[in-house]
């Protein structure tokens, strides 16, 4: 039984340790929990450039939808023990589907990184409604220009926040991806 499937680290790996977050999405990820302790897995990588090496900025924006928050929890806590300003972006549904919140809130007041969760479909939220769109990025941040911005989530978020940015006039060496595949 050999089956491949993309996760990132959601931690920054610590006495030998890895840690990846996943979302039961499908009969795979539904099955992970059951895994045993000594079943054997292997794992290849890193893939991919999501990285604080390609970051070129003091400033940091962070951008993540639902479970694509997985990469930019590692991502965050690196750039924040660099002494980077960081901005997080955070959209889900309702406040139930927020993962890692009590991380963040901890990182948040560790480092004094802002955390803007942004729910589209929570009446009792009290904070930011709705999506990810250019009428919040301009608000809330509005030195876009001067970030580096990570960016990760559903494709279709991930894509229309890419046209948003672009119009914005962010570079293309500014705006670091990743999708969840292979």
């Amino acid at each position: 039984w050999w089956q491949t499937h993309p996760f990132s680290l959601s931690m920054i790996p610590a006495n030998g340790e890895l840690r990846i977050t996943v979302k039961e999405l499908g009969d795979f990820t539904k099955a992970i929990k059951d895994l045993q302790p000594g079943t054997k897995v292997y794992i290849d990588g890193p893939y991919g450039i999501f990285t604080d090496a390609v970051n070129t900025s003091n400033k940091v924006l962070c951008i993540a939808g639902g479970i694509g928050i997985t990469p930019i929890r590692s991502l965050s806590e690196q750039l924040l023990q660099q002494g980077k300003d960081v901005i997080l972006l955070y959209g889900n549904r309702n406040v139930n589907d927020i993962s890692l919140k009590h991380e963040f809130d901890a990182l948040q007041q560790k480092y004094g990184a802002k955390i803007i969760h942004i729910l589209s479909d929570d009446p009792t939220h009290m904070g930011e409604k709705g999506r990810i769109d250019e009428e919040k990025i301009l608000r809330l941040v509005p030195d876009i220009l001067e970030r580096d911005i990570y960016l990760c989530g559903p494709p279709l978020m991930m894509e229309g926040i890419i046209v948003t940015l672009k119009k914005l006039g962010v570079t293309k060496n500014k705006l670091h991806f990743e999708k969840f595949e292979l």
